[in-house]
């Protein structure tokens, strides 16, 4: 599981709308599902994100192990 960073900005990803199933792009502003609307960040899953450096500087090599 990936550190989150409390509080912080919605980041550029895609996400899936848990409330309708609804996929789409975000790169800015505040983040809703374009289709229903829906603002509740908790149904609002990141399903591809790439390279966020302020959340990749949280870690440090003992984060990272073989396995």
């Amino acid at each position: 599981m990936k550190a989150k960073m409390p509080n912080k900005p919605a980041e550029t990803a895609q996400y899936v709308c848990m409330n309708c199933g609804a996929e789409f792009d975000f790169r800015r502003g505040d983040l809703a599902c374009p289709s229903c609307g829906n603002t509740n960040k908790t149904e609002l899953v990141a399903i591809d994100v790439r390279n966020y450096q302020p959340e990749e500087n949280l870690y440090t090599d003992d984060d990272w192990h073989g396995g």
